[in-house]
């Protein structure tokens, strides 16, 4: 059974040095959608588990409750109206998980999700409840929940979240990902939740303004004590340095004015990092490990 856990991120990567070129990127795009319309059974590489004291049934695909557009009773621009996943309430007493494929997001940063939901009047009877919604960066052995605002008991579809867009925290930038629902059965009346049209998007990090606009700097790091930059983008043009670590907080910004230039790293917890230079124009990104 994978363990819903809260996360703590901790990257431990090998020594020396670490270079992955990121870019600031302008708008979203869509990194993964499902609406469940071409599988009776849950989609490639989704899974679904029961856990409870006697057999219980999985998360299913309903192929009768689809999603649809407005109209007077609900729905939501951009459905599907086709096949949903579903769990009911008048199932064995348990907890009821459901598992996206392994998606990958390592070129994203800002990423969101949306679904669309129907959430009967009937599901929270002799208190059936909804778990809620974690993501995972490393495959499910650990979690972290993702808030939000479910839609309301009417048993009409809606877009979760009062319609907006569901944003993940910034240290879920460029990583693979897995996403998870739980539903925890109680009762014993005909009540249903549905979810349809799930959509991950994130800004792609290489669609960005020209590479002759960018700062070009090679960033790597020595002896896990000093990160080293090197460029030849100085000529005439004072370049911003900002150390971040992955929640985004600014550990350090300072001006490059010659083509060399480091950051101590000494007090640095292992780790990953986020090394952003900017010229002005446009801005590059770098992340660098740290191993202790």
């Amino acid at each position: 059974m994978k363990k819903i856990n809260t996360f703590i991120f901790v990257a431990v990567l090998p020594a020396l040095l670490l270079i992955f070129s990121l870019q600031t990127a302008k708008a979203q795009t869509i990194i993964y959608q499902q609406n469940f319309d071409d599988t009776t059974a849950l989609p490639t590489g989704w899974t679904t588990e029961y856990v409870g004291d006697t057999a219980g049934n999985l998360w299913s695909i309903d192929t009768a409750n689809s999603s649809y557009t407005p109209n007077g009773n609900g729905g939501y621009a951009g459905a599907s109206g086709k096949n949903s996943a579903y769990v009911r309430t008048d199932w064995h007493h348990g907890q009821y998980l459901m598992f996206t494929a392994l998606i990958n997001a390592s070129q994203y940063e800002n990423i969101t999700v949306e679904w669309g939901a129907r959430y009967t009047p009937d599901f929270g009877g002799a208190g059936s409840v909804n778990m809620g919604f974690w993501w995972s960066p490393d495959d499910g052995n650990n979690w972290d929940s993702i808030p939000y605002t479910e839609v309301p008991q009417d048993g009409y579809w809606h877009l979760e979240n009062n319609s907006t867009q569901i944003a993940l925290p910034s240290y879920a930038d460029y990583h693979y990902m897995v996403f998870n629902w739980g539903i925890e059965v109680a009762g014993s009346q005909a009540g249903s939740y549905h979810i349809d049209d799930f959509i991950l998007s994130g800004t792609n990090i290489n669609s960005v303004a020209e590479v002759k606009d960018k700062p070009q700097a090679l960033v790597y790091v020595v002896n896990n004590s000093t990160i080293n930059i090197v460029t030849k983008d100085i000529a005439g043009q004072q370049l911003t340095v900002e150390l971040l670590d992955m929640v985004g907080n600014t550990l350090s910004k300072e001006i490059m004015t010659s083509e060399t230039f480091e950051i101590n790293a000494s007090s640095l917890a292992t780790g990953i990092y986020l090394v952003k230079i900017t010229n002005g124009k446009a801005s590059e990104v770098t992340k660098v490990a740290i191993n202790r």
